[in-house]
């Protein structure tokens, strides 16, 4: 019996010493720190299409897929599924709702974040109202309706449709700018885009 004892007890000091001498580690993770630049992102045109066919369906990523119609000057995803916003003609306010509890204040124009002594969008300060729905806006080569609860985005044959969509339209010298928010799972945002002039 006394053999078995001294086999198990080598046994465990040999991977004893094994993993003292060579320690599992996890790999270190890759943290990359950095200074968020606002302003245009790239993106790829959706169009043409490598089927050549139309493009239908559901498109929350469609304001930002269409260059052509939309120029991104900032966004803002607060990692939930809901969001609300206010809209004046110089911020935007918005609040995640949800899981996550974020919120932010931010130049309408720029996306450039408000101080603290801007104190993001005065509450006496008057609020833009989104489209109201049958709002039809032209955009590039790119027809955006308002509807009930949706914005659909024709384009060509393209129909494309973003659910839990409110649109706001602002003037100013820079031209007219788009703020979009929408809500959907893991993925409400609010974002501004410089409409293109029909040509």
């Amino acid at each position: 019996m006394w053999r078995y004892y001294l086999a198990a007890t080598a046994i465990v000091l040999g991977l004893a010493l094994f993993f003292i001498a060579f320690p599992l580690r996890m790999p270190a993770p890759r943290v990359v720190t950095g200074t968020p630049s606002p302003g245009p992102r790239a993106t790829l045109p959706i169009y043409p299409h490598p089927t050549g066919g139309a493009l239908r369906g559901e498109a929350p990523w469609a304001f930002d897929a269409l260059p052509s119609c939309f120029t991104p000057r900032w966004e803002w995803q607060p990692g939930s599924d809901r969001i609300e916003e206010r809209v004046t003609g110089a911020a935007v306010a918005a609040r995640g709702r949800g899981r996550a509890g974020a919120a932010i204040a931010v130049d309408a124009w720029t996306g450039q974040p408000l101080t603290r002594a801007q104190s993001g969008v005065p509450a006496d300060a008057h609020a833009v109202a989104p489209l109201p729905r049958g709002t039809v806006l032209h955009s590039g080569d790119c027809t955006v309706t308002v509807a009930t609860r949706e914005v659909r985005i024709a384009r060509g044959d393209d129909r494309l449709t973003v659910t839990g969509a409110r649109l706001y339209v602002l003037t100013g010298s820079a031209g007219r700018l788009l703020v979009a928010a929408h809500d959907g799972p893991g993925i409400a945002e609010v974002g501004g885009y410089l409409l293109t002039p029909r040509v």
